[in-house]
């Protein structure tokens, strides 16, 4: 995908892409690496409009809220761990809501790491292709594409969601059992 033309008819506000030198630079300041579709995004171009994270920005206040929003997720399902819906394929949902609690938390430690997108939209940190886009917010979790490019044509080109085919849609630890409850 031509990903500065999609933006540039999306009216969305972008910078030139990121170098390899700055790529490895965020990597290693956030402890993430960028999923290889991301990846090839950044270098091709770097949304910057309104709900977009300046990955370039290396102020002291852009690298606290982009670690904040790294770890948003993981703390709002630590601190619910007892409201979210429980995964059938994790046994019987326990009565006792210090032992639900202490399963999914349990559970969010075989999560990988969601590096955010826009807003509160996350790919997982993992390796190959085809890694699905979720929508975090709490403990409201959705997929929101089933790649980059479907998720991008989902948020700016107003594809239906409900025409995703959730069976083409690759697994990720944790969040999609959470999904799937």
């Amino acid at each position: 995908m031509n990903y500065k033309l999609f933006f540039i008819t999306s009216s969305v506000k972008c910078q030139k892409g990121l170098s390899d030198t700055e790529i490895k630079n965020i990597e290693d300041l956030y402890q993430i690496r960028f999923p290889a579709e991301y990846k090839t995004m950044l270098k091709q171009v770097l949304p910057v409009g309104k709900g977009f994270y300046n990955w370039r920005d290396l102020s002291e206040d852009n690298i606290r809220y982009i670690k904040e929003m790294i770890s948003q997720p993981f703390k709002d399902i630590y601190d619910n761990a007892s409201e979210l819906d429980w995964n059938d394929n994790w046994g019987e949902e326990p009565q006792n809501k210090e032992l639900k609690e202490s399963i999914v938390r349990e559970k969010l430690k075989e999560a990988p790491k969601l590096i955010p997108l826009y807003i509160h939209r996350y790919m997982p940190m993992m390796e190959g292709k085809g890694i699905p886009v979720i929508s975090v917010s709490g403990t409201d979790i959705i997929y929101y594409g089933k790649n980059l490019n479907n998720y991008l044509r989902n948020e700016f080109h107003s594809t239906c969601h409900d025409t995703m085919d959730y069976s083409e849609i690759r697994e990720i630890p944790f969040w999609s059992e959470v999904i799937m409850a």
